[in-house]
């Protein structure tokens, strides 16, 4: 005789489905942001050495540009963060926002990577030093 659920078996059931999905999801996002963030650093490590490139031709100062047009380097916009923006003459800064404006991430002409908490991202949660750690 085929024996089926009963509606407090199904409902034990759901329960223990929705306490395993509610551990795994902020488990597997964490490691997505991570990755998303993995690929920003990669562009502002493309990005620095052309800055640099830039300062050399330029009496020492690095580019100011809201999208940073003018560096000898191209690059594709990256689908999680909006255009890299190079400010600071002095220091060479260059700032990539997440997309809805999360944190920014800064890399500086010595390299020196940090992070901006906008609304309260945990950069440090994601092995980030919080700006300006190094400036």
């Amino acid at each position: 005789m085929k024996r089926g659920f009963t509606l407090l078996e199904l409902i034990i059931v759901v329960i223990i489905l929705g306490i395993l999905v509610s551990i795994a999801i902020p488990r597997f996002t964490g490691g997505t942001e991570k990755s998303r963030i993995t690929e920003a650093i990669s562009l502002l490590g493309s990005l620095r050495p052309a800055n640099e490139r830039y300062a050399a031709g330029n009496s020492g100062n690095y580019l100011v540009n809201a999208t940073c047009t003018g560096l000898d380097t191209t690059w594709t916009t990256l689908k999680n963060f909006g255009t890299p923006v190079c400010t600071d003459a002095a220091n060479g800064v260059i700032t990539m926002t997440r997309t809805g404006g999360a944190y920014s991430i800064q890399i500086n002409a010595t390299g020196c990577l940090c992070c901006n908490n906008l609304v309260g991202t945990p950069c440090a949660g994601y092995g980030m030093a919080v700006c300006p750690a190094c400036q």
